[in-house]
């Protein structure tokens, strides 16, 4: 599929922000959690540990530990 799931940016800081539509939010943290294991995370806990036979086929090396924290959120109406 060569459908574009996730937009990012830098401009929140030496951090990505990640801009994703809610159906794809489980495959995203999946790629993560696959690419980038990690232990004893509340994104961990919500994520399948079932790894996912398309990611297998990226040539990505796999880095784990890398990520500190995963801060999942919904757009708002904005400050108020």
């Amino acid at each position: 599929d060569q459908t574009t799931k996730v937009a990012y940016t830098f401009d929140a800081g030496p951090n990505p922000f990640c801009f994703i539509r809610q159906e794809h939010v489980d495959e995203f943290l999946r790629l993560l959690k696959y690419f980038y294991p990690t232990v004893n995370t509340d994104a961990d806990k919500q994520v399948s540990s079932d790894a996912d036979e398309k990611f297998s086929s990226i040539t990505l090396p796999v880095t784990p530990n890398v990520l500190e924290r995963i801060v999942l959120t919904k757009i708002g109406s904005g400050p108020k």
